[in-house]
């Protein structure tokens, strides 16, 4: 059973229904923004396997009961929480990676892991809940800056100076 999630971006949306009808656009594809979220997924999951689950704001994941740590030790030696093997950190952090799901439309993206046991962690189905994929408000933010930094160089450079300013750095941390 795979695991993953879905980010789309609605035209009906307050934020972006707005931006389309300030400049009259007709944005065909959000592809390029879908890329520059996944390279942002991928370096927060890395943070997040770096620091077993405590990434901006989001808890520890829970400690290993002391006789799962003894067998685990014993067979991979010493690894941290959630890659024994590293298979599903893999999955998720390498591009190519043949457990890891991607999808990307004009108006969608889906990204996760096809490892089976990603769904029982993140769940906590026969062990203790170790949310793989946990989405901050910090990274909503970086996502929907991305995503409107992107509609404003479009619009932008259909436009140009009648806008009165060009875009901002490419700081997309979520600050204006």
């Amino acid at each position: 059973m795979s695991f993953y999630f879905s980010y789309r971006v609605e035209p009906d949306d307050v934020q972006y229904s707005r931006a389309f009808d300030d400049y009259n656009l007709s944005v065909k594809t959000l592809r390029p923004v879908f890329e520059r979220i996944r390279s942002e997924f991928v370096e927060s999951q890395r943070l997040t396997f770096i620091n077993e689950g405590a990434f901006e704001g989001k808890e520890h994941w829970q400690e290993l009961s002391p006789m799962y740590r003894r067998w685990k030790q014993r067979r991979f030696g010493y690894k941290p929480i959630l890659q024994a093997t590293e298979r599903m950190k893999k999955s998720l952090l390498q591009r190519s990676h043949p457990d890891q799901v991607v999808q990307m439309t004009d108006d969608s993206f889906t990204i996760g892991t096809r490892v089976p046991y990603a769904y029982k962690h993140q769940l906590g189905i026969g062990v203790p809940v170790r949310k793989v994929i946990e989405l901050t408000e910090l990274q909503k933010t970086r996502w929907n800056r991305i995503v409107h930094n992107y509609l404003y160089e479009m619009a932008y450079d259909t436009f140009g100076p009648t806008l009165g300013r060009k875009p901002w750095p490419q700081s997309e941390q979520g600050e204006g």
